[in-house]
């Protein structure tokens, strides 16, 4: 039905020549869009949970798939004048979905990038931390208050966005972040200070040696 409605309001604005009607049809183009990325988030959190997307498990190496994104999105942090980095690493592999945590670094990329503003910077760590492996995103944003973290792997849940960039947020992304660290048998936590940025610390278990299927 969304993708109905927006076919007949992209043909009603080709038919208009600017003026408030224009306006107000690329406007409700933009909400239908939100509305989809929200359906599609609620959607693939529900399969997740319920078992329906099963998780395919095998050597990943963080620091590499940390650099690839990183290279991905560099030019999308440019633009909006964020200076993004992956520090260099050494190889640190973990057992894991390579899709699904793919999926867990994008999530913190962009939430990192939702909440710093222009001239701020976002940084990548991977490293071996014991027989674990450990991955941070750490920004220089607005940061959170101590209420706000409490809640941040809530579903749904919202802090306020009138000193972000933020407009599109649904309150999922960190959630599926927390759903994917807890089926690889990990733990994620979160250090902020308003005004002081946010680091996000998640920790799964390192493959010891060369790893075998």
């Amino acid at each position: 039905p969304l993708a109905a409605l927006r076919g007949e309001i992209e043909l009603a604005l080709r038919a208009t020549r600017g003026g408030d009607l224009q306006r107000s049809l690329a406007s409700q183009i933009e909400d239908i869009d939100r509305l989809t990325r929200l359906i599609d988030r609620v959607l693939t959190l529900a399969r997740a949970e319920s078992g329906q997307i099963p998780l395919t498990f095998g050597a990943v190496d963080l620091g590499e798939l940390a650099a690839s994104l990183v290279d991905q999105l560099e030019p999308v942090a440019h633009a909006r004048s964020i200076d993004m980095q992956c520090e260099p690493v050494s190889p640190v592999q973990a057992l894991g979905d390579a899709g699904w945590l793919e999926r867990l670094l994008l999530n913190l990329l962009d939430n990192a990038m939702k909440f710093t503003p222009e001239g701020g910077r976002v940084v990548v760590r991977v490293c071996r931390d014991g027989d674990r492996a450990r991955v941070e995103v750490a920004d220089t944003g607005i940061g959170m208050t101590p209420d706000v973290v409490a809640h941040v792997f809530e579903r749904f849940y919202q802090a306020d966005l009138s000193r972000s960039s933020a407009s599109d947020g649904a309150g999922l992304g960190l959630s599926l972040v927390k759903w994917i660290v807890d089926r690889h048998h990990g733990t994620i936590t979160v250090d902020s200070r308003p005004d002081h940025g946010s680091t996000f610390r998640v920790t799964l278990p390192a493959i010891q040696g060369q790893h075998r299927s």
